[in-house]
């Protein structure tokens, strides 16, 4: 039981690892020649399912897909982990393993509690319910069809990049949840009908990882991160669109310098993180430009950058909100940039674990390990990552911690909490309706 407790409380660590990207060192950039309209059409189809639906009851649209990270996950990297270390391994025969994220994270739909990197659900999430699409299921790479002959529509997994990284400082890095892979997977699962929509939203964890090597001096890696991140997400938009995706909508990242990671970063590091958020920014509109030559009507972007969805603005707007709702009484109750989780517990089969104590040893010669012993009947291995507020912001029920946590645009230090990813729902539902009609 010692080593299966060790091989959780790994698996854990990973978790936590993934939604606090690290500094990664990106793969060498290869020269390509190929025509952007040949990018992606070497997947395998022949076993993609017909999920389709009618269009006139979904405001036009034949389907809805979601591709991106924790800003859009819903059980996504809660589901990721059990399929790929557990289901696809053969483990799951002898180990019923289980993965919640609990406290303010995480929310209750029909009885069954979602895993999210906020309280409520997502934004691409609340478009689905919007748009009429209740399934909104996760899937990926090593998911197989349910009783249902089913695949989920919502790709998106916390710690998520468009970059492929390589794993040079003893991190755990997952690049088979790169957006380029998610958009791949897709379309083996899917058949792709005449009017489907796909919501993509990345770069958050892009820009996080550039930010820590520019902090450490590392401009080469900057910029080499930085120019594969860019091909890669140019990649899953001609995937996607060379596939018969016949409408994207596609967010990039905020400006940085006042979300509670480096709210209280110094104002020459702010400068630093907003103008490599810039320069990211301008790459991004090159290719949305590119894409567009090609596809003129099938790509909107929605920066948070700059314009009238920047972030500032977004943080402004809600404040409107809360003041309008009689939710917070003046300015001073509103917290724009603090978090409202304070501290992190991991439980494993109701032990609570110390990860300080933990040594990074390999996930896979775990799993590799347990699948060859004989186990005696099927374990339950339940790990739950719990997140908390300080003792003022305590809870007894779901309603309480959302209502404590309504004057907070974060969840944690990069997360938005429910009520602004209802916001940003309506938002993209807006643009869904009017530039896709």
């Amino acid at each position: 039981m010692k080593k299966l407790l060790t091989m959780l409380t790994a698996t854990s660590f990973v978790v936590s690892t993934l939604t606090t990207t690290v500094s990664c060192m990106p793969k060498q950039l290869t020269n390509s020649k190929t025509s952007p309209l040949k990018i992606g059409l070497d997947i395998d189809k022949t076993k993609a399912i017909d999920s389709s639906v009618d269009p006139n009851t979904h405001h036009g649209f034949t389907n809805y897909f979601v591709v991106g990270d924790s800003l859009s996950d819903v059980d996504g990297l809660t589901t990721y982990l059990k399929d790929k270390f557990f289901v696809s391994t053969g483990l799951d025969s002898k180990i019923n393993f289980d993965l919640e994220l609990s406290g303010s994270y995480g929310f209750v739909d029909e009885n069954i509690h979602h895993n999210a990197f906020s309280n409520g659900p997502t934004a691409g999430y609340n478009l689905a319910k919007a748009l009429n699409f209740d399934d909104l299921k996760p899937s990926n790479k090593y998911s197989k069809l349910d009783d249902a002959k089913y695949y989920g529509k919502n790709y998106a997994i916390g710690g998520a990049t468009a970059a492929t990284t390589s794993d040079i400082k003893g991190k755990m890095v997952f690049n088979d949840v790169s957006t380029e892979v998610q958009s791949r997977v897709l379309l083996n699962q899917h058949k792709i009908s005449s009017n489907d929509l796909v919501f993509f939203e990345i770069g958050g964890n892009d820009l996080f990882a550039m930010i820590a090597d520019q902090k450490n001096g590392n401009d080469k890696q900057v910029i080499e991160y930085m120019n594969e991140s860019i091909k890669r997400i140019r990649n899953t938009l001609f995937t996607l669109l060379n596939n018969g995706i016949k409408n994207i909508i596609f967010m990039g990242p905020p400006i940085m310098d006042d979300i509670p990671r480096y709210a209280r970063d110094n104002d020459l590091e702010k400068e630093e993180i907003i103008d490599l958020g810039k320069e990211f920014e301008l790459k991004f509109n090159e290719i949305i430009k590119e894409v567009k030559t090609y596809y003129p009507k099938n790509l909107f972007y929605t920066s948070l950058y700059e314009g009238e969805n920047s972030f500032p603005v977004l943080q402004k707007k809600y404040e409107e909100i809360l003041l309008a709702e009689g939710i917070i009484a003046n300015e001073d109750q509103y917290k724009s940039n603090k978090s409202f989780t304070e501290t992190v517990n991991i439980k494993v089969n109701q032990n609570k674990i110390n990860l300080a104590n933990i040594s990074q040893a390999s996930i896979n010669d775990f799993l590799l390990t347990y699948k060859n012993n004989q186990l005696d009947g099927i374990k339950d291995l339940k790990v739950e990552i719990i997140l908390k507020g300080n003792e003022e912001n305590s809870w007894n029920n779901l309603v309480e911690r959302d209502k404590k946590m309504d004057p907070y645009f974060f969840t944690d230090i990069v997360h938005p909490t429910k009520r602004v990813h209802e916001y940003v729902g309506k938002m993209l539902f807006d643009m869904a309706t009017k530039e896709f009609k």
